[in-house]
């Protein structure tokens, strides 16, 4: 780090370049890490005009990106695009390269946020996914947060497409929209959220072929389950019925078959202590 600071107008300048070696990172990516990492870029600083990072890049062999950060009277602008190289970085069985980019921009109590994330074309658990492109905005005012997701692209040849919208009314969150399809595979439902956050409501499923839904998180699979989970706030204690079925469900080497599920609970969170 080269830094200068004048005391007359408390104004800051600095260049840096700092490394970082494997050790401290998740096992998942310091394993896939060659040499180190490494941050540069300038930064100037004054009373007047605040903090401004006008450019900065972060290197190795598996990320590269550039972005600015300015921060002027408690207000944000930030950029950060680039391309994960090696996206097993992030979750084992897969193969792939993925690009992003990543803003904000508002007052620290009230950011605006967005992110994109496009695969053109990667492996997950030895499945192609092709033309992926993932999208997210938040709004992070502290009266009325809200988010929104969507996806869309092909996971071998099926199309995938998700939505969802997560407002806020007087300071509570609903899931007004869960939408997640996979080929004729799908979860649909929503929620609503206490201000202790228990969620009440409804999600539908039928995966008539688990693979295809196992590959999103990198994991293999075979089988199929079709069912409905219902959530109910009970005085603050979380009331579930889930019911499901299928033929055959097997994974990581075991089988089950005809799976039946039939839970009935009165209070998840000591069914989940116990």
């Amino acid at each position: 780090i080269d830094a200068t600071y004048a005391t007359s107008n408390q104004a800051a300048t600095a260049r840096f370049a700092l490394f970082a070696a494997a050790k401290p990172l998740p096992e998942q990516m310091a394993a896939k890490l060659n040499g180190m990492a490494k941050l540069t870029g300038n930064l100037t600083y004054s009373k007047q005009d605040g903090l401004s990072i006008p450019a900065f890049a972060l290197d190795s062999n598996l990320l590269s990106a550039e972005g600015e950060v300015a921060l002027v009277q408690q207000q944000l602008k930030a950029t950060l695009s680039g391309t994960l190289t090696d996206l097993a970085a992030l979750q084992p069985n897969t193969s792939g390269k993925a690009k992003f980019d990543v803003s904000a921009n508002g007052p620290l109590d009230g950011l605006k946020t967005e992110a994109n994330l496009t695969i053109a074309s990667a492996k997950l658990a030895g499945r192609n996914l092709t033309d992926f492109a993932l999208q997210a905005q938040a709004n992070l005012a502290q009266k009325a947060p809200s988010a929104t997701l969507t996806a869309k692209g092909k996971l071998d040849g099926k199309p995938v497409d998700a939505n969802v919208d997560l407002p806020s009314t007087n300071g509570t969150l609903a899931l007004t929209t869960l939408n997640v399809n996979v080929g004729d595979k799908h979860l649909n439902g929503a929620l609503t959220f206490s201000k202790a956050f228990i969620p009440s409501g409804k999600l539908d499923f039928n995966f008539p072929d688990l693979g295809l839904l196992a590959a999103l998180g990198g994991k293999t699979a075979a089988g199929d389950l079709k069912g409905a989970v219902n959530i109910q706030d009970s005085d603050g204690k979380i009331v579930a019925k889930i019911d499901a079925k299928g033929t055959r469900i097997q994974s990581n080497g075991v089988t089950i078959s005809a799976p039946t599920v039939a839970i009935d609970s009165s209070d998840v969170q000591a069914l989940a202590r116990s």
